[in-house]
């Protein structure tokens, strides 16, 4: 025997309305205005009433000019904005934010950051050959060198360290001005200062893994892995040019 789908839908979608139809709110409250709202009214069509017998225009202190168009740019503008607050306050948080502190250019949003120092040490010519490689003297107990990679065409270096827990440590070099900014996921805390040899950046930190951004005013060290602040701190402090 064919089942006739079409038809149970049907039966189905109108027992559903009819038990929503059967089950709707039959009595509905009154609202009642509050004792300050019909003050404030009260006060309303008072003015209104001593405009009136004072000669004010056609429409002075009348309740009807909150209706009236709006003339002023300026009034528009806030009206749009308390409007856009209003409604798209969820799409307002989400926008970045961005600063400067010490030369470095920040947008903060709300689950990465990107770092971009903009003051530069114009003493060394940015080319192939005069690019000059960071490593550490000292790695963390247990840690190995796991892979070195130098990208020539943009003289950007990058080492990466692991342990047998698979953890990982980045050390990534550019040049200062090197246009591609550091993007770091961040869990939205405020960033923190950081001076370490001739180095000045911030510290950052998601879910346990911390990064520290550094610029010497010729290069852009990044260090990042499941490190502290003091941790990274202490380890870039052991950094020293090989070639």
């Amino acid at each position: 025997m064919a089942v006739d789908m079409d038809k149970l839908l049907r039966q189905a979608f109108d027992q559903i309305a009819k038990e929503e139809y059967e089950n709707r709110p039959v009595e509905i409250p009154e609202h009642k205005f509050s004792l300050r709202f019909h003050w404030k009214m009260h006060k309303l069509f008072r003015m209104s009433g001593a405009g009136k017998k004072e000669g004010v225009g056609k429409t002075g202190g009348s309740p009807m000019e909150l209706f009236r168009p709006i003339r002023s740019k300026r009034k528009m503008a806030a009206i749009a904005l308390l409007i856009l607050m209003l409604v798209g306050g969820t799409t307002i948080a989400a926008e970045p934010f961005i600063r400067w502190l010490q030369n470095f250019y920040i947008e903060q949003n709300e689950d990465h950051v990107v770092v971009q120092n903009n003051e530069l040490d114009e003493s060394v010519e940015h080319t192939k050959e005069n690019f000059r490689k960071y490593r550490l003297t000292e790695i963390p107990e247990g840690y190995s060198l796991e892979s070195e990679i130098y990208e020539d065409e943009f003289q950007r270096y990058k080492l990466t360290y692991s342990n047998t827990s698979k953890d990982i440590l980045f050390l990534k070099q550019t040049w200062q001005d090197d246009e591609q900014p550091e993007k770091l996921t961040s869990n939205a805390k405020a960033l923190k200062n950081v001076g370490v040899s001739g180095f000045s950046g911030y510290f950052a930190e998601d879910d346990g893994i911390g990064s520290l951004i550094i610029s010497n005013g010729v290069y852009k060290l990044v260090l990042s892995g499941p490190f502290s602040e003091e941790e990274l701190v202490e380890l870039t402090s052991k950094l020293e040019l090989v070639d």
